[in-house]
């Protein structure tokens, strides 16, 4: 059931009287941890938090901040919670990283010359030579930059990565010398 504003801000209202989440879960027919969840969010962030408005963007460092999060034990529904999201939300984050790594987190939305596939589109003109030489614009060099950023963050994360193997390889190791 999905509610309504009036219900949430009734349900605010009732909050701050004292009812317990058991209680309002009750009276608006909902699970007992989905207003667990409603109330903690309502806690968090206010009326505000928990009326339906349009939902944030976020950055590719705050995902990244939220999915390193989670990988170091925090739940994704205190994390949802804190950024006010769903948790679907999160496990798309995190799914999308799994597969595609950093790239995967890019929202490519509303940018010119990306298709809703993720493919650039096929440019119908040719360009001569002469064009071919010009001198780099600042779209070229935004993108020079944007690539650049990847690239250390790519390099970051493979450094990461063979720490985090080296330190697997010699807790292993550590392991097989005991028994």
């Amino acid at each position: 059931m999905k509610l309504k504003d009036e219900d949430i801000k009734e349900i605010a209202k009732l909050i701050d009287e004292g009812w317990s989440y058991i209680k309002l879960a009750c009276k608006f027919n909902m699970g007992k941890s989905n207003m667990n969840s409603l109330i903690r969010r309502y806690k968090m962030h206010g009326l505000e938090g928990i009326l339906h408005t349009h939902s944030k963007s976020f950055t590719i460092e705050e995902k990244i901040a939220i999915i390193n999060r989670y990988y170091s034990g925090e739940s994704k529904n205190s994390l949802a919670i804190e950024i006010n999201g769903s948790i679907s939300l999160i496990q798309d984050w995190i799914k999308k990283y799994e597969q595609l790594g950093y790239n995967g987190l890019i929202d490519n939305r509303g940018k010119p010359g990306v298709s809703k596939m993720g493919r650039p589109k096929k440019n119908k003109k040719q360009t001569s030579t002469t064009e071919a030489m010009a001198p780099v614009n600042d779209a070229e060099r935004e993108e020079l930059n944007k690539l650049r950023k990847e690239n250390y963050q790519l390099k970051m994360e493979n450094a990461c990565l063979k720490k985090i193997q080296a330190l697997v390889q010699q807790r292993q190791n550590q392991q097989t010398k005991k028994k």
